[in-house]
């Protein structure tokens, strides 16, 4: 999203698809050439040491940190040190440079004033430099009314989920900061479509597909859920283990299941071990057990699937990378 808003006034260079790590970022500079005036690079990490080296490579004008959520917190221990390994980033931001970071997320706000370079905020607080408001969320789109450095303008997402309006206020203020117009950052946001495999809407056979298994976190998975709890019609949630939480899994995935019922999800199918307990949450939180289901692999979920989809309904598909998901939307697709 950042990109696409950037792109409107420079040549911008992005990160694709998850070449994020000590491997995929230099890959990703090494594509940089005298034709373009921007770069806008993920950096990803799961422990101590990596975001230290990979902004050593990148040296950016501008750092954003978008919130401190439970990924890779088996290996990092705490959410605490979870900022510690995120906030290495500090270290390498040019002199002069600029942070952005996510003023409603407790942590970040925490630690807000221990940064030394310029830092600004975003969110829905009315305390944060850039604010969005008076937000309306529908099945498929998020307006919002954005404030802050100045400005004031309507924004329309046409995308769902409300926690898209976070992603887009980082994307305005970069814009802004650049000197990207008001008017290319509104086209720009109202324009973009996510990448394969995150909130990838797909119309098929009568049904809809949300297809967003590139990855998960509890938070990630919690707003999807929100996402399909929007949908009027009968709504399916297939939910896998979520990776790399260590201790936190249990209690974790239990939170998942809780949000199935509050987002009122029709029926819910898990795959793997730790997605059991997604299971077992929405079944403690009221759900009717008729209307769980867990399988132990894709391929007997997918058996399963067939009973329970009907025209105008809605499937969302979403889970750690490792599980593979992809492979049940490709079963929708070639054989529903």
């Amino acid at each position: 999203m950042v990109a696409q808003v950037l792109s409107q006034k420079m040549n911008t260079l992005k990160t694709e698809g998850n070449f994020n790590n000590e491997i995929g970022l230099p890959l990703t500079v090494f594509r940089l050439n005298n034709s373009h005036e921007c770069a806008v690079l993920e950096m990803g990490m799961s422990g101590f040491g990596e975001i230290e080296r990979l902004s050593s490579v990148a040296k950016p004008d501008l750092a954003m940190i978008t919130n401190i959520g439970m990924s890779h917190i088996e290996l990092l221990g705490s959410q605490e040190n979870i900022y510690k390994a995120k906030s290495e980033i500090f270290d390498n931001v040019k002199k002069g440079g600029t942070v952005l970071l996510n003023g409603d997320d407790p942590i970040l706000k925490k630690h807000l004033s221990e940064i030394e370079h310029k830092a600004y905020t975003v969110g829905k607080n009315a305390d944060c430099d850039a604010v969005a408001s008076d937000i309306k969320v529908t099945a498929e789109s998020v307006n919002f009314k954005f404030s802050g450095f100045g400005k004031s303008f309507d924004v329309k997402l046409n995308i769902p989920g409300e926690h898209n309006v976070y992603n887009a206020l980082f994307a305005i203020s970069a814009g802004i900061h650049f000197g990207v117009s008001d008017e290319d950052i509104i086209r720009a946001l109202a324009e973009f479509r996510p990448a394969n495999m995150r909130m990838d809407t797909i119309n098929h056979n009568g049904y809809t597909i949300i297809n967003d298994c590139y990855n998960a976190a509890p938070d990630s998975m919690n707003a999807a859920l929100k996402v399909l709890g929007a949908y009027s019609g009968k709504k399916i949630a297939v939910l896998g283990d979520i990776a790399c939480l260590g201790e936190y899994s249990f209690e974790a995935h239990k939170g998942v299941g809780a949000s199935v019922v509050l987002n009122k999800i029709d029926e819910l199918l898990t795959v793997g071990e730790q997605a059991k307990f997604i299971a077992q949450g929405a079944f403690e939180s009221g759900m009717d057990s008729s209307k769980i289901h867990s399988y132990d692999s894709a391929e007997e979920l997918n058996f399963h699937l067939s009973s329970v989809l009907e025209a105008g309904c809605y499937v969302l598909v979403k889970a750690s990378r490792v599980m593979e998901l992809e492979k049940v939307t490709e079963f929708m697709i070639n054989s529903l």
